[in-house]
C-alpha cells in the first residue's frame, strides 16, 4: 500500500517540484504583468476615469460609477485586473465605449497581450518546469542504474576470477560447482536475488553452446539478466534458448555454403 501510494503521488510530486523551479520565471512575468498594468491603467484615468468620472455604468448586476472603476490609478489596475481574467469585460468595454471612442481597442489589445500572451508564457513556463524536472528525474534513475549495474558487473566479475582456480579465463562446470560451496558467493547472489535453485541450475541454462565452460561475459550478463523472482528464471532460459538456436541457425548455414563451395 505504501508504495502504491508513493507511485500515485510520484506525478504530483513532480509537478510541486516543478513549479517551485518556475517560481524565478514566475516572479518575473508576474513583474512584467503588473508594469503592463500600470501603464495602462495610467492610460485609462488620463482618458475615461478623471473626465467621465460621474457617469454610471453597469457591470454585471452592479451600478458603478467610473470613479469606482477607474477614478484613480490603484482602482483601474484591479479593473484591468478584472478585464484580464475575462470577468464582465464585455460591460466594461461597452459602457466605457460609449463614454469615450476607441477606448474598446485598447481593451481588446491589453486584454490580447496580458490574457492570450503573457498568461501562456506563465502556464509555459510551469511546464517547462515539470517537464524539466520530470527529465532530470529520469535522468537520475538512469544514472542509478547504470551505476548499479556497473558495480553488480564488477562484483560478478570477481566472483568469476575467484571461481577461476586454474586461470584459463573460462568456467568450467566442476569450478562453477565448486564456487556454489563458498557461503560469500551465495550471499552476493541473493543479494542479485537469484535464489540457490537457480544459481544450480544457471550453468546449464548458460552455456547454450555446449562449450563445457563460461566466458566471463557469459557469466556476468547471464547472473545479472537473472535477477529477479521466479520470472528471472524462465526469461533466461529463453533468451539462452534463442542464443543457441541462432549459433545452431549459424552452424546449419555454414555447412550449407561449405556444401555449395565444394560442389
Amino acid at each position: 500500500r505504501v508504495l502504491r501510494l508513493l507511485r500515485l503521488f510520484k506525478e504530483l510530486w513532480l509537478m510541486v517540484r516543478g513549479l517551485i523551479g518556475s517560481l524565478r520565471v514566475l516572479f518575473w512575468t508576474w513583474v512584467l504583468l503588473a508594469v503592463i498594468i500600470y501603464m495602462f491603467a495610467i492610460v485609462l484615468v488620463q482618458v475615461v476615469g478623471q473626465p467621465q468620472s460621474a457617469h454610471v455604468l453597469e457591470v454585471g448586476d452592479m451600478s458603478l460609477t467610473v470613479a469606482q472603476l477607474c477614478g484613480n490609478v490603484p482602482r483601474a489596475m484591479f479593473t484591468l485586473f478584472q478585464l484580464m481574467t475575462t470577468e464582465g469585460w464585455a460591460d466594461i468595454s461597452r459602457g466605457m465605449e460609449s463614454l469615450s471612442p476607441g477606448v474598446s481597442f485598447m481593451f481588446v489589445f491589453f486584454i490580447s497581450l496580458t490574457t492570450f500572451a503573457v498568461m501562456n508564457v506563465v502556464v509555459a513556463a510551469i511546464v517547462d518546469g515539470v517537464v524539466g524536472e520530470a527529465f532530470a528525474v529520469d535522468h537520475d534513475c538512469i544514472h542509478q542504474s547504470n551505476e548499479k549495474r556497473k558495480e553488480s558487473t564488477v562484483t560478478l566479475y570477481q566472483i568469476f576470477r575467484k571461481a577461476d582456480k586454474d586461470g584459463n579465463t573460462v568456467l568450467s562446470r566442476e569450478e562453477y560447482t565448486e564456487i556454489l560451496k563458498d557461503e560469500e558467493v551465495m550471499c552476493i547472489l541473493r543479494e542479485f536475488e537469484i535464489s540457490p535453485h537457480l544459481a544450480a541450475e544457471l550453468f546449464n541454462v548458460l552455456d547454450y553452446d555446449d562449450s563445457g565452460h563460461l566466458d566471463p561475459k557469459e557469466f556476468v550478463e547471464g547472473c545479472l539478466q537473472a535477477q529477479g523472482e521466479a520470472r528471472a528464471d524462465t526469461m533466461i532460459k529463453m533468451h539462452c534458448d534463442v542464443m543457441r538456436l541462432s549459433s545452431d541457425v549459424a552452424s546449419a548455414v555454414d555447412a550449407v555454403e561449405k556444401y555449395f563451395a565444394q560442389r
